[in-house]
Order: C-alpha cells, then structure tokens, then sequence
C-alpha cells in the first residue's frame, strides 16, 4: 500500500550538469501551523518538501498509459486542484521549455523496465533531483496490486507526491483500527504495508484519525481473498470511498504551500456523517523520516529510477 517507496527517497539523484537548475529547500515552504486543531504531519526529513510553485506542479507521462489510463491520471489531478480551491494544479512538462525544472516522472515501470510490486510515489518533492524529474510508478488495475481502476486510488499517490503520509500508519493507529499482517498477499508481505511511522516520523499528537482520507485503501486492497487487512474498531464506523480529499486530506496540504488556504477545504461526507475523531478535521501524515528502507539497487537518473534491486520496506506506496 502506501509503505511503497520511502525506501526511494534514499536514493539521491544523479546529478546531471544543468546548468539553471530551479530547487528550493524545505523550510523555504512550510507554514506555520500556529494554533490550527488539525492534524498535520509536517515533515521533518529535509531530503523532501512542498513544490515550490503549487500551481505548477510539472509532470511527464510515460507514452505507454492508454487514453484510458491517461484519462484516469489526469481527472485525479484535476479533482485535488478543486478539491484545494484551486491552489494545487499538475501542467504537463513541456520538453525544452521546461528543462531544469524539477518535475514528477510517471510510468509504469522503472527504467530498465522492471516492474514493480505495487504502485509508489515519494513522500513529497525530492529536494536533491536537480530538475531529472521524480519517479512515481502508476500500474495496474484496481483489483490486482496495481491503482489505475479507480480515480480515488489514483489520488492516493497524488497526494504523496505532494507530502501527505499514510494514515493508517500513525503510530496511534491502533486506537481506531485493528490491522491483520497475516491478511497481505504473499507477494507484498516483504513490503511491511502495516508497519507503524515512529513518533519521531511524522507529527500526529492531539489530531484526528481520518477515516475518510484518500491514503487509506479500500479494506480488501492487497489482502487475501475473502479477508481485510484492517477494520474500524469505532461501532458503525466506515472508511471514506469517494474519489475526493477529505477535509483533512485537503488542509495538510493547504498549511504545506503559500497561496492555499484551509478555508477552501470542505468535507465531501458532510451530507452524510462526520467521520472525524477528536478534531476539527482530519489528520494528514506528511514527511516525515522514512521508514525502514529497502535495498534499492541501481538507479537511473534519479526520480526515474534504474533497477531496484530486491525490495525491503517500502515507503509510501
């Protein structure tokens, strides 16, 4: 799941000589977050940070997506930008025009073509690519280990890129779900999908568990047949399924970039319930230090990714 590819964020892009390479450091973006009541995991691994320009987050894709596929990508990007009010917009990378500026590079596969476990996306922009452009791997349908079936999944990997973590690896977790290790398919079980952010990882006290946030996967996404890999411990609570941000989703990225604001954040489910505990809103699992990682292998030009060798503990996937 989302544990796919914090193990990438170690690996530091080869550096190619351009010579206007446009990058900015971490705390050049991170807002304050004062005496906001929400969970808002800000990151504090200096290796990723916010886009510099969040309504021009540049993006390649990989000429092997189907008009389909492709359909699919975009129409998540365009449901986060007005799900943000706007603040957050993907243009396509135009050759030429547009190099030397760091940019997300989406495709199926790694470099040298090797496929990988399930989709992945680093937990935020990688300070160092020098403008190479990021590797984030979109694949798949739904119903297998892959995420291009449904706009939400597609969404989940979207906000990665843009610094939210996982929220069913908070290290409170436990409070409001009960998880089953023992459900994940055995191809993804060396992936460690469950495995708890440590408190040092992410900052999470005294906000909300989101049921509802996009980086939470349906139930039944990468566990055996017939069985879950988590479930609400709360009576009657449900997890999100719309192809939308939830509200929580929506200001851990607003209180990340200048020019967003948290009072452009709605919640999607309020017609019907609120699915937020013990907060205003939801929480969000930004960047925080990585994971355990896995062993990388080679790697191409960084952000497009070479061979990555056998895979241990993956970050946000």
């Amino acid at each position: 799941m989302d544990y796919v590819l914090c193990f990438l964020a170690t690996a530091l892009l080869l550096i190619r000589n351009i010579i206007s390479v446009h990058c900015t450091t971490l705390s050049a973006f991170r807002r304050p977050l004062g005496a906001i009541p929400v969970r808002a995991a800000i990151g504090r691994d200096s290796r990723y940070g916010p886009w510099p320009n969040a309504t021009r987050i540049l993006y390649r894709l990989d000429t092997s997506y189907s008009a389909t596929e492709t359909a699919i990508i975009q129409q998540a990007m365009a449901q986060i930008s007005s799900d943000t009010g706007g603040c957050i917009n993907f243009q396509p990378y135009v050759p030429g025009t547009n190099a030397g500026y760091d940019h997300i590079a989406i495709g199926k596969t790694l470099n040298n073509g090797q496929s990988l476990p399930t989709c992945f996306s680093f937990p935020g922009r990688v300070i160092n690519q020098a403008g190479q452009g990021q590797k984030m791997a979109l694949f798949g349908a739904s119903g297998t280990n892959g995420c291009l079936g449904t706009v939400r999944d597609v969404m989940k990997y979207l906000v990665h890129v843009l610094g939210l973590r996982n929220e069913y690896n908070r290290p409170d977790r436990d409070k409001y779900i009960q998880v089953f290790t023992s459900n994940i398919r055995p191809e993804l079980q060396s992936l460690n999908l469950l495995q708890l952010y440590t408190a040092s990882q992410i900052d999470y006290l005294n906000t909300a568990f989101d049921f509802n946030s996009v980086t939470i996967p349906a139930q039944t996404k990468y566990a055996l047949p017939g069985t879950a890999l988590y479930i609400p411990t709360v009576t009657g609570q449900s997890f999100g399924t719309l192809p939308r941000l939830s509200q929580g989703d929506c200001i851990g990225i607003a209180l990340q970039y200048t020019g967003c604001s948290i009072n452009q954040c709605r919640n999607p489910y309020a017609a019907t319930a609120s699915t937020i505990l013990g907060g205003v809103t939801a929480a969000t699992n930004v960047l925080g230090p990585l994971g355990p990682l896995g062993s990388l292998g080679s790697l191409g030009p960084l952000g497009s990714l070479g061979s990555l060798g056998s895979l241990g503990s993956l970050g946000d996937g």
